[in-house]
């Protein structure tokens, strides 16, 4: 595209594209040009001649609003593939709000202050509700039976909720083009204190391979019982002299 001031390019997919001029999206002579919620997958993302001023994105803030990642905040635009313009693959969530902690400047051109970050949405659900969740080990700040937004990749899904077993963690391959299957944790009964724990070697239901695994002790009253060791005494919680595995 050239000679076009003011120009505004919105809610468009460029992938691969081989254009003679090079870039998914060529501008020559193109001053104050509007990208804003565009699919960017090329070898080369975006050709720029003689072109400056861009807005390449909505605002100066982020609204709600389904963009064309299938993220649930509008903002800029989707930039992969291309290695020196795919700060949507590369980019951090720290919010998990479906746009990236950093803003990408394209020198001598413009600046999308609220990429989009290439991802999916999974609907994490839990029998009790709102559980807290875990995604890589980071606490979202976020409950249960939602829906959330995750980067494109495999993740670690893990629940809590205060009085309850921790049921686990659970692996999720999140993916942009196809549905993402729904996954629930099933939390057992309240945990009732004063409560017995049992720790040993072998893994399962109701025994624990490392005291640091139990999921609450109580504040007084838990036993702790060490088994395939020396002797099999149970330990009070909170005792430090615990026999060796």
């Amino acid at each position: 595209m050239g000679g076009c001031g003011s120009a505004v390019i919105a809610n468009t997919s460029f992938i691969d594209n081989t254009a003679g001029n090079g870039g998914g999206i060529h501008l020559n002579h193109s001053n104050s040009t509007t990208i804003k919620n565009c699919f960017l997958d090329n070898e080369d993302n975006l050709a720029v001649d003689v072109s400056i001023n861009a807005a390449l994105n909505y605002s100066s803030v982020s609204p709600p609003g389904i963009n064309i990642a299938g993220g649930p905040n509008l903002g800029g635009n989707l930039w992969i593939t291309d290695p020196q313009e795919n700060i949507s693959e590369t980019g951090t969530d720290a919010d998990f709000n479906g746009i990236c902690d950093e803003s990408f400047a394209i020198a001598g051109f413009g600046t999308d202050a609220f990429p989009l970050v290439y991802g999916g949405s999974v609907q994490i659900n839990s029998s009790v509700a709102g559980a807290t969740v875990y995604v890589d080990g980071t606490d979202t700040g976020l409950l249960t039976n939602r829906s959330f937004y995750l980067p494109v990749g495999e993740h670690t899904v893990s629940v809590t909720l205060a009085g309850h077993p921790n049921p686990g963690s659970q692996t999720v391959p999140i993916s942009n083009s196809e549905t993402n299957d729904p996954i629930t944790f099933s939390f057992s009964v309240p945990i009732v204190h004063p409560a017995i724990w049992n720790v040993s070697h072998i893994a399962g239901v109701g025994n624990y391979t490392n005291v640091s695994e139990i999921p609450e002790i109580g504040g007084g009253g838990d036993t702790i019982r060490i088994w395939g060791g020396r002797t099999g005494t149970p330990m009070k919680a909170g005792s430090t002299s615990l026999p060796r595995m």
